[in-house]
């Protein structure tokens, strides 16, 4: 069991440093995303009904691996939301996670994106 863990521990610092030490974007974000959506655990959702009055997110999801909190948003490239992208951003907040779902705050979810997720952006390629 610890073992596992410590392996597990190790392959994610493996993404992570990677890039780094070789100076340059080693890991491809989509394995990245599906290393996340595997192993790690759902923290929290905002579906693509409450985005229906977005210009461009179709769905963002975050989950948890080893206390880290990472998101992955689905972009469209259409105006119907038929083509969409998805891109990963590593190490956000716990508190701007909570700040972008809040149903408190008036701003648009696209407003909030830009403000506690964007800058996140995960070094991959």
């Amino acid at each position: 069991m610890r073992l596992m863990s410590f392996f597990k521990v190790f392959h994610l610092s493996f993404f992570f440093l990677l890039p780094f030490a070789a100076n340059s974007q080693a890991i491809r974000c989509n394995d990245l995303m599906d290393y996340v959506t595997d192993e790690g655990v759902s923290y929290g959702q905002v579906y693509s009904y409450q985005l229906t009055n977005s210009s461009w997110l179709k769905e963002v999801k975050a989950y948890k691996y080893e206390n880290i909190l990472f998101v992955i948003a689905e972009i469209k490239q259409d105006d119907w939301g038929i083509r969409t992208k998805k891109y990963i951003f590593c190490g956000i907040p716990e508190n701007n996670w909570r700040n972008f779902t809040s149903s408190y705050d008036r701003r648009t979810y696209g407003e909030r994106f830009h403000d506690y997720i964007m800058d996140y952006r995960c070094d991959c390629y």
